[in-house]
């Protein structure tokens, strides 16, 4: 008996540790069923409230090499960032650029449709660890092999999308390799079809 006894509180700490858990599960997917909603939507304002201060700095970070970086500094970008800033720097008037601030490129970029809404995404497995979530990523149904990352901050769970970069740049590389042309060829080919004119030299000098 005593030793029963003994084990009930061990048994009781496992079963609130689990129901705390599946709370805190519970709350991750709702943030990423309201992020999912919000950029299927284009609520750019609503979305930025799920996002990560590490996703908060690099959309804010790759909007100052928008407006000041050299051609030099662009080519030695990665696939996605370099697609991020010439996109940027051949679709929106030089005006526009200059006055934009902070996330402004997020909103900008998720206007003219160049976030992906994630509509075909829902996440299955989740693993945590303290402050730190993994989402397992089903696209149409299917397991694949990437995650989501969250982190808790101030109590509440926010997306880092840049968790997916890299994952993101792999399949640009290849994409162009598949076409068969060149890194160049292939973007300028990306920038002529988001507004049916032809990229100039241009869009590989600062802004300011």
């Amino acid at each position: 008996m005593s030793k029963f006894i003994r084990i009930i509180p061990l048994l009781l700490f496992i079963t609130v540790l689990c129901q705390g858990q599946s709370s805190e599960k519970d709350k991750i997917r709702e943030v990423f069923v309201n992020y999912k909603s919000a950029i299927r939507n284009g609520k750019g304002e609503d979305a930025l409230k799920y996002l990560d201060s590490t996703s908060i700095k690099y959309y804010t970070g790759i909007l100052n090499i928008i407006k000041s970086a050299d051609s030099a500094k662009v080519s030695s970008l990665s696939l996605l960032d370099k697609m991020i800033v010439l996109s940027i720097r051949h679709d929106a008037r030089k005006e526009e650029i200059i006055l934009m601030k902070g996330l402004d490129v997020f909103l900008y970029a998720l206007k003219k449709g160049m976030i992906g809404n994630a509509s075909n995404f829902e996440i299955g497995d989740i693993l945590m660890d303290k402050n730190v979530a993994k989402c397992q990523i089903f696209s149409k149904g299917s397991k694949s092999n990437l995650y989501f990352v969250l982190h808790k901050e101030k109590e509440h769970w926010k997306l880092n999308v840049t968790s997916l970069f890299d994952n993101v740049n792999l399949a640009i590389k290849h994409l162009i390799e598949d076409s068969g042309a060149s890194e160049n060829e292939y973007l300028y080919l990306l920038l002529e079809s988001m507004n049916g004119k032809k990229p100039g030299n241009e869009i590989w000098q600062p802004i300011e």
